[in-house]
C-alpha cells in the first residue's frame, strides 16, 4: 500500500507525497482552462550506471531520506546534440517523470519509451507534453534509458552481454509496479507505448520473459523488433571495432574494463558508425 500525504503551506502548488521510495515534492501544471495536473520530474529509478556499473544491468535505486525535489527533469543520457554535434547529457541519467491529475485512486498508466535510433532522445515534458492524455484520466510516465554504446554495446559473452538500454526500460517498469499507486496509478493496468526505436523496444519488451507481469498492453508506433535498425546480427564485430579504433586490447575481458575507465566522451564520437 502507498500512502498519499499532501503537506505544507503551499501544498496546492507544491504537493508532497509519500511513496515506497521516499517523500517527494512535485509541482502543479496547467493543462488548459480549469485544468491542472500534478508533475513529478527527475525521479531516479536505478542507481547511476557509472564506473563499475557501466556496461552492467541496472541496479534498483535504494530511495532517499528527506523530501526529494521533483520540480526539474533529471539529466538525459549522453548523446550528440544533433545541430551542433556536441556531446550533451550525463551518465547519471536513469530518471523518469510522472504526470497525474489525481493522486488518490487507481487510474490507467501509460509508460512512454522515446525513439531516437537508440542513440539520442529523452523523456522530458518539453518534447513529450502529457497534457492531452492526463486530461483523459491517464497517469503518464516518461523514462530515460541508456543510449549508444553505453546502452547497447555487446561482446556477445559474459563480459558485456548488452541490451542495457532495454534492461533500463525493464527496471523502470519494475519501479512503476512498486511506486505508481502513490501517484494515483493502477499497477495492474499499465500500457507501454513508444515510437520508432522506442516502438522496437516495446516489441522487444513484449517478447521478453524478463518483462513478464510488468505491463498489460502495448502500443508500438512506427517500429518493430524485426526492422533492420532494431537489432545487430553480429554485435561482437562492432564491439571489437570500437576497441580497435580506441587502441584498446583485443581481448573482450580487457577492453570492456578499459572502456569502463575511459570518459564516455572518448568513444561516443565513434558510436554512430558502430551501432
Amino acid at each position: 500500500f502507498a500512502a498519499v500525504l499532501i503537506t505544507g503551506i503551499s501544498a496546492q502548488n507544491r504537493p508532497t507525497i509519500t511513496t515506497p521510495s521516499g517523500q517527494i515534492q512535485g509541482t502543479v501544471e496547467s493543462c488548459g482552462l480549469f485544468c491542472s495536473y500534478y508533475s513529478f520530474k527527475g525521479i531516479p529509478y536505478a542507481q547511476p550506471p557509472v564506473n563499475n556499473l557501466r556496461f552492467r544491468n541496472p541496479v534498483p535505486h535504494p530511495g532517499w531520506s528527506g523530501v526529494r525535489d521533483a520540480s526539474q527533469h533529471g539529466s538525459f543520457c549522453p548523446q550528440y546534440e544533433l545541430l551542433t554535434l556536441e556531446i550533451i547529457g550525463d551518465e547519471d541519467c536513469l530518471f523518469l517523470n510522472v504526470y497525474s491529475q489525481k493522486l488518490i485512486g487507481q487510474r490507467p498508466v501509460m509508460v512512454w519509451i522515446h525513439g531516437g535510433g537508440y542513440s539520442s532522445g529523452f523523456g522530458d515534458a518539453e518534447v513529450y507534453d502529457p497534457q492531452k492524455l492526463v486530461r483523459e484520466g491517464v497517469v503518464i510516465v516518461t523514462i530515460n534509458y541508456r543510449l549508444g554504446a553505453l546502452g547497447f554495446l555487446s561482446t556477445g559473452d559474459e563480459h558485456a552481454q548488452g541490451n542495457w538500454g532495454l534492461k533500463d526500460c525493464i527496471e523502470a517498469l519494475r519501479w512503476v509496479q512498486r511506486n505508481i499507486a502513490a501517484y494515483g496509478g493502477n499497477p495492474n493496468d499499465v500500457t507501454i507505448i513508444g515510437n520508432s526505436a522506442g516502438a522496437s523496444l516495446v516489441h522487444f519488451l513484449y517478447l521478453s520473459d524478463m518483462a513478464n507481469g510488468l505491463f498489460h498492453k502495448a502500443i508500438a508506433q512506427s517500429g518493430t523488433a524485426i526492422v533492420p535498425f532494431a537489432f545487430q546480427t553480429n554485435p561482437r564485430f562492432y564491439a571489437d571495432r570500437l576497441a580497435n579504433i580506441l587502441g584498446l586490447s583485443s581481448d573482450s575481458a580487457n577492453y570492456v574494463d578499459q572502456l569502463r575507465m575511459l570518459p564516455a566522451s572518448s568513444f561516443i564520437p565513434f558510436q554512430e558508425a558502430l551501432l
